[in-house]
């Protein structure tokens, strides 16, 4: 099958064209009616470390990164060297980065999007997740999907957060192998550029993640934001109906318009 992308110049292949949100199914239809749970940093973070399991949780997050470190021992008179560690990984935080509220979903973008038929007038696609992901949905996720249609989300969100006057930040996640040390990455941690908060490694990049960050806000328990109704602009599906295609994304080549209709 034809990709989506394969009709789109490079520099415009990373256009979010679906939101995807796994979850149970309760959790979801919450979502459709509006309201936003998020968990902090920590949440994630102790996911990990208490599950042994790389996914959802990463123990990695909002941490600045650091990789074959030699640690020298002063004496605290002289500040002569009196001894030397080697490390070959640490990573550190401030507590506070560790209370920050996220959403996390999945992005699909025209690279992710299969033509199944296509006229002068429109293209009928459907969504092909990559193997990584389809192999480790209902594992890590849950097994339902909402699917949202992207343009009417965000604005929601962006009018919530200047409702309540919050620093929110919304975008892909930028990975990279965060066994190599990177000044950019460091310079982000320390003039703490919330662009610290959409990195993590690249053995999560067949997420594909998407997240809203809200980076001004501090809270040890989950909070719950009102964006509003969402129910015209998403559709509720269990993920094995995603996986087998009952879901299928019209383009309008006229005026670049779509809808999501389920098969």
């Amino acid at each position: 099958m034809t990709k989506l992308g394969e009709y789109f110049r490079e520099e415009d292949r990373d256009g979010i064209f679906i939101l995807l949100k796994f979850s149970k199914r309760e959790y979801l239809e919450m979502i459709q009616k509006g309201k936003l749970y998020m968990n902090n940093f920590e949440y994630f973070i102790n996911l990990e470390r208490e599950t042994g399991i790389k996914g959802q949780g990463d123990k990695l997050e909002a941490a600045n990164v650091m990789n074959d470190m030699i640690l020298q021992v002063l004496d605290p008179g002289s500040h002569d060297i009196v001894g030397e560690l080697e490390a070959s990984q640490m990573h550190f935080r401030p507590d506070y980065m560790k209370y920050i509220p996220i959403f996390c979903m999945t992005y699909i973008g025209p690279n992710d999007i299969e033509i199944i038929e296509e006229s002068q007038e429109q293209m009928n696609a459907v969504i092909n997740l990559n193997e990584d992901l389809r192999s480790r949905i209902t594992q890590e996720f849950g097994e339902h999907v909402l699917v949202i249609s992207p343009n009417e989300f965000i604005k929601k969100v962006m009018t919530m957060a200047e409702r309540e006057n919050l620093a929110l930040r919304a975008g892909k996640v930028n990975y990279s192998n965060l066994s190599i040390n990177d000044k950019e990455r460091f310079d982000e941690f320390h003039s703490g550029n919330p662009a610290l908060y959409f990195r993590k490694d690249k053995s999560f990049e067949y997420q594909n993640e998407f997240r809203l960050v809200l980076h001004g806000e501090h809270t040890k328990k989950p909070v719950i934001k009102d964006i509003g109704d969402i129910s015209e602009v998403s559709k509720l599906m269990t993920v094995d109906q995603l996986l087998n295609n009952k879901i299928q994304v019209t383009f309008n080549r006229r005026n670049n318009g779509r809808k999501m209709t389920e098969k």
